[in-house]
């Protein structure tokens, strides 16, 4: 329906939704012939389809329908005609029990414009058209001219001359042939530009045409007569004899083979009426190729490809569209693909998807789609509008990409992110806490006018305070080593009960605060594990801190010890706040922590489950926390490999070591260049009864070892001018210092800080700020050796 004038026009334009014919691109085959024949016939002709035979029309046609033009297309013959039924019906009823049916010089009353009143004579023949089936669906009915005039016929002219000036001038080729030998009796201008000849009347059609790829158009012509039914040929090849450029050349063609009746009802003749569509057919096919071309591309591209009419109907989609979403071709077509979209995210695809087709704007979204696995998958949707050389938007071209793992990676990384502000601002409040007394302590102090009991009194808050920041630090430094692998434990065998009461015994000072009763069921049986004892402490102390923490005052928590055999089993279960779902999927990460109040009064940083998960895994065992939801309670299982009977090797404990008692005086150099720190290290020693030299610089130091020759040296490392694992080289070179003992005292504390200092010569490491009873023992220690002229103590703190 390219061409065909005001009537092919209407028919492009009509809304055929409401017809019973559908849309012309599902009509059969025959149906889209016979429609392009009539469209290109300028002799009045029409077409009646299905049961209702609903009708089809030319612009030839108008002149006699005009009062029911444009509302005839698509409607039944008889209700668009009804005073021409008595004489239709019998031809029409004929032609689709399949025979031609003919009417001669059949008077028909003109009623178009300028031709009201006038009567014509014209003869109806009735074609039958079979459908997709083999059976007759419709008819093709051709209106001729008689050698009868139109009454009253105009001055000058007659309706005869009229209709053969129409069917000289007519744009589709016409002929007439009768038998014997199919000559020619009439054919007009189009036929012979067509057939490449100046005149063909009183030759045989087989002298101007020719078999083209099997088909005997003379054959067909012979069917026509022995049937009497009309042979409708589309887009088929021909090839004449000697072509207007001089050339054969093969065309493409649309036409008809109508049977022509003689009165006796013979067939005498056959009208043959069609069109040159090469021009057409070549545009189709390249059509097609362009349109397989882009398919295998869009097939071939890992993308899901999709389109949809202007008004966002979907009607195409690639392979990987229905390998996706596991759904079957034609399942999702118009609307049907929104039930394929999250129901979450549905309202906000239809109003972005309507806000674009009605301002032609790109189309982009992320939205979830299901995937053929039943789950939902992250997709980033856009589409592009496809508009006309008029500008007007002919149909859209949209993609689907999935962006699930990148969605989830972003997400993770947000939380992360959130995760990582909450922790500073956690950090930032636990630090400031002890800040305040120590601060507080240190004013009071310098103010000298206070009793010794006084005075006392606030050192041992210094002290209780800065081992509260130390003991945060230390948490951090552990997470930290702990998560990344660069933990050594030191495995020996140890009793979890022992691990037990160690723990209780670190966390008593808080449960007593929180006024919380304890119930401990510990296991008669053997209770051996082969793991690092100060380790195995950390992870039952964050455990219990944690349900004491989360529990309100009065509360009770619950230790419960269970061995079967190859397992030793800890629970710790609470009556605290509980935790949601959500809270226990993501409860052994790092910085995660349950509701807090908003003065932080719970505490930690949100690292002590994830540590107790390291450790557990490091030895070899799971840990898993279960909780009914919030306000029911929290209940933390650990579950650790048992020692088997017989497998009880015993080693020297190294947290043992540091028990040892003091022996003799030393001669101790402390460097740094924190006089505060320097000095208060210095006076502490001193009370230990050793004797100190506190220095501020390297070259200061140097000269002073040069001149007492101490036994020991703490130096710092971060130094002006030179580090302190330069100046412990350069102590060595002084003569009588090479077996002097060295003790780097830093805040660097990572493990390669460690090698570092060893690396250097120290014999010791101690992360600043420096455990008293630590310092105490291991001076003992170097002091005992000392006497008894062994050597000093190397093992790493």
């Amino acid at each position: 329906m390219r061409d065909g004038g005001t009537a092919g026009a209407l028919m492009r334009s009509h809304d055929w939704t409401t017809s019973r014919l559908g849309l012309p691109a599902s009509w059969p085959q025959a149906l889209q012939t016979v429609a392009g024949l009539m469209l290109r016939s300028t002799t009045p002709v029409f077409v009646a389809w299905g049961p209702e035979l609903c009708l089809l029309h030319n612009d030839a046609f108008l002149k006699i329908l005009e009062p029911g033009h444009p509302a005839a297309l698509g409607r039944p013959l008889y209700e668009v005609w009804p005073e021409m039924r008595s004489g239709i019906e019998p031809l029409a009823s004929q032609a689709l029990a399949g025979e031609c049916a003919c009417q001669e010089r059949a008077p028909l009353l003109l009623r178009g414009k300028g031709a009201d009143g006038q009567q014509a004579w014209l003869s109806f023949s009735h074609a039958p058209v079979d459908g997709p089936d083999g059976a007759v669906a419709g008819l093709y009915c051709a209106l001729a001219p008689t050698v009868a005039k139109v009454q009253p016929e105009p001055p000058g002219r007659t309706e005869t001359q009229w209709l053969y000036s129409m069917f000289e001038q007519a744009p589709s080729f016409m002929a007439v042939v009768r038998e014997p030998g199919h000559v020619y009796e009439l054919a007009n201008s189009a036929y012979l530009r067509l057939v490449g000849r100046d005149e063909v009347v009183g030759k045989a059609f087989g002298e101007i045409g020719r078999k083209v790829e099997g088909q005997d158009y003379g054959a067909l012509l012979d069917e026509v007569y022995a049937t009497g039914r009309p042979f409708i040929g589309n887009r088929m090849p021909v090839i004449f004899s000697q072509h207007a450029n001089g050339r054969p050349e093969q065309r493409f063609v649309d036409f008809i083979f109508q049977p022509i009746t003689g009165p006796e009802g013979a067939v005498n003749g056959v009208f043959i009426e069609g069109n040159d569509v090469t021009e057409h057919a070549r545009a189709d096919d390249q059509l097609r190729e362009a349109v397989l071309m882009y398919r295998t591309i869009a097939n071939a591209i890992p993308q899901i490809v999709w389109g949809t009419t202007p008004g966002g109907s979907l009607d195409y989609c690639n392979r990987q569209w229905f390998d996706y979403t596991g759904v079957a071709q034609g399942a999702i077509d118009g609307k049907a693909w929104l039930e394929l979209i999250h129901s979450e995210d549905r309202a906000l695809v239809m109003k972005k998807w309507h806000h674009c087709l009605a301002s032609g704007e790109f189309y982009e979204i992320e939205h979830r789609l299901r995937h053929h696995s039943g789950q939902y998958r992250w997709v980033l949707g856009r589409a592009r509008p496809v508009r006309d050389a008029q500008g007007t938007i002919v149909r859209w071209i949209g993609t689907c990409t999935d962006i699930h793992d990148q969605k989830l990676a972003q997400q993770g990384l947000q939380h992360a992110d959130r995760l990582k502000d909450e922790f500073l601002a956690m950090l930032a409040h636990e630090l400031r806490n002890p800040l305040a007394p120590i601060a507080t302590a240190a004013d009071l102090l310098s103010r000298g006018t206070l009793e010794e009991a006084v005075v006392l009194q606030l050192s041992e808050v210094i002290s209780r305070q800065a081992r509260h920041m130390t003991r945060l630090i230390d948490d951090l430094l552990d997470v930290s080593r702990v998560t990344r692998g660069q933990v050594t434990l030191d495995r020996q065998p140890v009793d979890l009960k022992i691990i037990a009461t160690e723990a209780l015994e670190q966390i008593r000072p808080l449960l007593e605060a929180k006024a919380h009763h304890l119930d401990i069921q510990l296991s008669p049986e053997r209770t051996q594990v082969m793991g690092d004892r100060l380790r195995l402490v950390q992870v039952l102390v964050n455990v219990l801190g944690n349900a004491i923490r989360y529990t309100p005052n009065g509360g009770r928590i619950d230790l419960q010890m269970l061995a079967d055999d190859g397992h030793l089993t800890l629970r710790v279960r609470d009556n605290g706040i509980g935790m949601s779902s959500e809270l226990q999927d993501v409860a052994f990460e790092l910085f995660t922590q349950g509701e807090r109040s908003s003065d932080r009064s719970q505490g930690g940083l949100g690292i002590g489950l994830a540590l107790v998960r390291s450790l557990v895994q490091l030895h070899g065992g799971t840990v898993r926390v279960q909780s009914e939801g919030m306000g029911m309670g929290s209940e933390v299982t650990v579950v650790l490999p048992r020692l088997t009977q017989g497998d009880d090797p015993r080693r020297f404990d190294a947290g043992d070591a540091a028990s040892g008692a003091p022996g003799n005086s030393l001669r101790i150099l402390v460097v740094d260049d924190n006089v505060d720190a320097a000095r208060l290290l210095g006076m502490f020693i001193e009370l230990l009864g050793h004797e100190v030299f506190v220095q501020f610089h390297p070259l200061d130091a140097i000269e002073c070892a040069r001149r007492v020759l101490p036994h020991l040296c703490l130096l710092d490392i971060g130094l002006p001018d030179m580090d302190g694992y330069t100046l412990a080289r350069q102590l060595r070179l002084i003569p009588g210092m090479q077996a002097a003992v060295m003790a780097a005292v830093t805040g660097y504390s990572q493990p390669r800080d460690k090698q570092a200092a060893f690396a250097a010569g120290f014999n010791f490491h101690f992360a600043k700020p420096i455990d008293s009873s630590q310092l105490e023992a291991w001076l003992g220690q170097v002091a005992e050796q000392a006497r008894h002229r062994e050597q000093p103590v190397t093992m790493p703190a």
